[in-house]
């Protein structure tokens, strides 16, 4: 699609608006940056470029990554609400910002014994 785009050509590249959906189609399904520019034979730097200097890219880019984050919260908060312990315990780790707490395990010189405390 871009493979005959070198990096100082970026400044003025303007990518079409099937370009952009094909962007978007990607960031959907949250591929990375690097990823997207490697699918679209594009140099990341001009991606990158591209993000930076045309708000129909960045809005592209930036507001599919977020639907797709709301659609896997949605499905992950449902899951966890339905009794999935397993994804209950993963939000209350990783967006309620919750850890277990520390644990100090010692063993016994002599007898290799496990002591918790």
């Amino acid at each position: 699609m871009f493979a005959n785009t070198s990096v100082s050509q970026s400044a003025e590249l303007r990518l079409t608006d099937r370009e952009v959906n094909e962007i978007r189609s990607l960031s959907e399904i949250c591929m990375s940056l690097p990823a997207i520019a490697t699918l679209l034979k594009l140099p990341l730097p001009a991606l990158i470029h591209c993000i930076k200097s045309d708000e129909r890219v960045s809005d592209a880019v930036y507001e599919s990554r977020a639907k797709a984050e709301q659609s896997i919260a949605l499905a992950l908060f449902k899951s966890a609400s339905a009794g999935n312990v397993g994804a209950a315990i993963w939000i209350e780790k990783t967006r309620f910002n919750r850890a277990e707490p520390a644990r100090t395990i010692a063993y016994a010189d002599e007898t290799k014994e496990l002591i918790a405390s």
